[in-house]
């Protein structure tokens, strides 16, 4: 990444505070330290437990931020899977969180670490159909800010340095390999999402000189962002999701079409067989009270295969309730316990 600005030389804006303790990100760490620790112990199959209840307004699934839980992109950096998780996360949060602290204004700091976590999750929900779990998305964003803006500030320059960056990215290409052999699941769209959205900041906001092209990378990885809370049709998460509205809706075969593509993808099987079970028998019943006998028996006889290749019992009737306060079920998932879904996270 050639510049042609001469970081050699002394910078003349300097902006430093008095001296005080990093008060914003000390409190982030704690958070994160305490919601983790909560996670780690808090029972995984009692709903009814207040610790249970208390990480999961943190870790939403996919289907509560499709669904409009957004704050729930950014709540995802509080929780970690394991204690290296979080002990990398937090040493690169303290090094990286304090200096930005101390170099900014209060409200540029708290816009920064939301919105680079925010698109961190984004990303990785575009690429694997998880928001992923984890402070890394956030840290690869001050990475690149560090050094798009390394001629802001003389302590961004000490961490904007050509090690630290060959670090981040030897790092993000080793967990690439990590998660395409399954050793390790890892939110690689986090990485780098992170790292393009820092990088179009520094370039454009804090670089001495000013680099207009990376408008275009930051209205691109804002764009994919949308994409990714509205769009995601090459994902079977999101089509296990689109499936299950299209059932609450009554459009069974909307949700037909949406299961089978999941299927297609990769989702778990004997439960979308299911679902396409308990959809099939919506289209019966549909067919018969429109007075359609011979579409109702050919439908129903569907329904009746894909039940029994499913080893399933039949479903219960199904509520009008909504469950997206749970998040652990799909907005779909009260019509019958085999739409209940856990999605594993994914390291960020």
């Amino acid at each position: 990444m050639p510049d042609d600005f001469d970081y050699s030389q002394p910078v003349n804006r300097n902006r430093v505070t008095d001296g005080s303790a990093p008060l914003l990100t000390i409190g982030l760490i704690a958070l994160c330290v305490l919601l983790t620790a909560i996670f780690w112990i808090a029972p995984q199959d009692d709903k009814s437990n207040s610790l249970y209840k208390v990480v999961h307004i943190a870790l939403l699934t996919p289907d509560q931020i499709w669904s409009g839980h957004y704050l729930g992109l950014v709540t995802s950096f509080f929780i970690h899977l394991d204690l290296m998780h979080l002990g990398f996360n937090m040493i690169w949060i303290w090094k990286m969180g304090a200096t930005l602290e101390k170099s900014v204004s209060a409200w540029k700091y708290v816009l920064f670490m939301v919105m680079g976590t925010a698109v961190g999750s984004c990303c990785e929900l575009l690429v694997s159909g998880q928001t992923g779990a984890g402070a890394s998305g956030a840290g690869y964003a001050l990475m690149g800010l560090f050094w798009g803006g390394r001629g802001f500030h003389d302590s961004w320059r000490q961490l904007g340095t050509r090690d630290n960056m060959r670090l981040f990215l030897v790092w993000g290409v080793f967990c690439i390999f990590m998660t395409v052999t399954h050793v390790m699941s890892v939110a690689n769209g986090a990485h780098f999402g992170g790292l393009l959205f820092g990088l179009a900041v520094g370039y454009l906001f804090f670089s001495p000189q000013r680099k207009p092209l990376w408008i275009s990378a930051l209205i691109l990885v804002l764009g994919l962002c949308v994409v990714s809370l509205t769009w995601v049709p090459w994902s079977s998460t999101w089509n296990w999701y689109k499936g299950s509205q299209a059932y609450n809706r009554h459009h069974y075969e909307d949700a037909v079409a949406y299961y089978e593509r999941s299927l297609r993808m990769g989702g778990a099987r004997m439960d979308l067989m299911h679902n396409l079970a308990i959809s099939w028998l919506g289209i019966s019943e549909q067919a018969d009270a429109n007075n359609r006998p011979q579409e109702a028996a050919a439908a129903l006889k569907k329904y009746e295969a894909l039940e029994a290749a499913s080893n399933a019992q039949p479903p219960p009737a199904a509520t009008s309730e909504n469950s997206a306060g749970d998040p652990n079920e799909s907005s779909g998932n009260v019509l019958t316990g085999r739409m209940k879904r856990d999605v594993p996270a994914t390291k960020k």
